[in-house]
């Protein structure tokens, strides 16, 4: 059902996110939008971009701290949950900016909690981008035995 409304539930996130004063509001908004990525891991292809665009623009301009909070927990958790190739195809001229973005964030930000997810989100970029440079080598023999 979730992948019948993804556009709509994106949106409607994404545009409760922006459009209020209340920071509690905006971070719920983008904490839910975060849960909601991780359950449609595959269907997120078409709205990705427009999502990383927004997170970006939270984790650089805003400074209230709950909505910088929920932004890179959602960065946190599309790292977690896409897969390589989602990254690499989709994303692969907005990734350099991304990984940028949250290495930044990493080392010169006050808050330890932004600080910390911004550490999983990249140990979790890391581990895409060493999967794709360097792939599991498996080596195997077979051994027959003649009579």
């Amino acid at each position: 059902m979730s992948t019948k409304y993804s556009s709509l539930l994106i949106n409607t996130f994404l545009n409760a996110s922006k459009q209020t004063d209340d920071d509690m509001y905006r971070a719920s908004a983008l904490s839910n939008l975060g849960q909601l990525c991780t359950v449609l891991k595959y269907s997120l292809s078409k709205d990705l971009s427009e999502i990383l665009i927004a997170l970006k623009c939270y984790l650089s301009i805003s400074e209230s701290s709950d909505v910088r909070r929920a932004s890179i927990l959602v960065c946190e958790l599309l790292c977690q949950s896409l897969e390589q190739s989602t990254w690499l195809t989709i994303l692969g001229n907005e990734l350099l900016s991304f990984y940028q973005l949250i290495n930044y964030l990493y080392k010169n930000d006050k808050d330890d909690i932004v600080c910390l997810h911004a550490q999983i989100a990249l140990e979790a970029l890391n581990k895409i981008c060493q999967d794709y440079l360097q792939p599991s080598i498996i080596l195997e023999k077979k051994i027959r035995i003649l009579s």
